[in-house]
């Protein structure tokens, strides 16, 4: 039996938005049963997941251990202190035992502590390091990218298997660490096609209802933090110039974050209460229901690797406009489930939505779930799983 010990600041169980939570919660769902898992994260339940003490969890029907070194019941908000350096501490202050013979990484920084820890170790980068260098990005590496570097350089070598979700990412990493470059592996991401898929007519209905959209309202939504890198202004902006021309479109915000108060400030001023919803952190199954009842879904996002939420919209049926980030050219293709916009304004993605929102018979349903057919996790994830036992074997010659 192989056991793998991962750390990051996730609760599979919790409703924390973010690829990286959806990513672990899948590895944990889809995991074979040669496979056991343990997880030090978060907890968003301290009641019912306490902070330093393992819990057994399940999620999908698979169990794993489950040590929070950190309350954080309240995703929502940012603290003063990066929640990175608190999960850290509270790693250091419980020293959570019985790890497993591999510890898999999803952010560098943690893995610090396990430095001189002779077991192997993975980790999976979910962001670039070409974002460092994006001028308006939040986060805080962007301040100090020559130290981000220079701590990477450290620790890099002490990890046997590194994936990072965005193909020219691996290639930059294998120039840059040549020695060790049959390291480094893409992996794309994926969707649960048992929570993502296209929903009936009746339930279209009654989940438009639920949130106020008329069955004649055209519905855009969009699903992630509202923050600087996600760009939600942006599609508000978008917006604005689509309600100008149609009284019967609709904007959804599946999500929460620092800039929620600002989009809430220009909703009121511009007087869009009646056409803009925000409906805070959802769980999967509801994210689900209101991304498979809109007519079109928009990322507005200033970077990405590859968006979960992209191939979940596509698996519902619904087609995508997206700026040109990361991988979304990956599976998002012009004309046929949607549109890629270049130019970064708010007239050319206004525009974007608006042919889809005409053509839309044209683009969703089936040209929308073929495109992703090849993204279901248990494709995806078997080299990874593979991957472990490699390692694992490795350990008993």
């Amino acid at each position: 039996m192989v056991d793998v010990t991962i750390v990051y600041q996730a609760d599979p169980l919790g409703k924390i938005a973010g690829g990286i939570d959806s990513f672990i919660r899948g590895i944990l769902r889809w995991a074979p049963e040669d496979i056991d898992f343990s997880l030090i994260g978060v907890t968003t339940d301290p009641e019912l997941r306490p902070v330093g003490k393992w819990t057994y969890c399940s999620v999908g029907g698979k169990e794993y251990r489950f040590f929070p070194v950190l309350n954080y019941s309240n995703p929502s908000k940012r603290g003063m202190v990066p929640l990175v350096v608190r999960f850290i501490a509270g790693i250091l202050r419980y020293q959570p035992h019985h790890l497993g013979d591999i510890i898999e990484f999803h952010r560098i920084e943690p893995s610090v502590i396990f430095y001189y820890d002779p077991r192997p170790k993975t980790i999976v980068f979910h962001s670039s390091v070409f974002d460092l260098y994006y001028r308006n990005s939040d986060i805080l590496w962007c301040r100090f990218p020559r130290l981000y570097l220079l701590i990477q350089d450290i620790l890099i070598g002490r990890f046997s298997t590194i994936y990072s979700v965005r193909e020219d990412v691996v290639t930059w990493y294998r120039e840059r660490y040549h020695k060790i470059g049959d390291r480094f592996r893409f992996t794309p991401t994926w969707y649960e096609p048992e929570v993502f898929s296209a929903l009936d007519s009746v339930k279209r209905c009654e989940i438009r209802k639920s949130i106020d959209v008329l069955q004649d309202d055209r519905m855009i939504v969009t699903v992630g933090r509202l923050d600087k890198s996600k760009d939600p202004i942006l599609l508000l902006d978008a917006a604005l110039e689509l309600f100008k021309k149609s009284s019967n479109i609709k904007l959804v915000y599946v999500g929460d974050g620092v800039l929620r108060s600002v989009i809430e400030n220009k909703i009121r001023s511009y007087g869009l209460n009646e056409r803009v919803v925000i409906t805070g952190i959802l769980s999967p199954d509801k994210v689900a229901e209101i991304v498979g009842s809109a007519d079109v879904f928009a990322l507005s996002s200033a970077y990405e690797n590859m968006p979960i939420c992209i191939l979940e919209s596509l698996a519902c049926g619904v087609p995508v406009v997206s700026m040109d980030v990361g991988e979304v050219k990956r599976v998002v293709k012009n004309g046929l489930n949607g549109v890629v916009v270049k130019e970064r304004n708010s007239k050319s993605f206004a525009d974007a939505i608006e042919e889809v929102l005409e053509y839309s018979r044209k683009y969703s349903g089936r040209p929308c779930i073929d495109s992703v057919a090849d993204y279901q996790p248990q494709r995806v994830l078997a080299p990874i799983y593979e991957n472990y036992r490699r390692l694992y074997g490795g350990l008993n010659r």
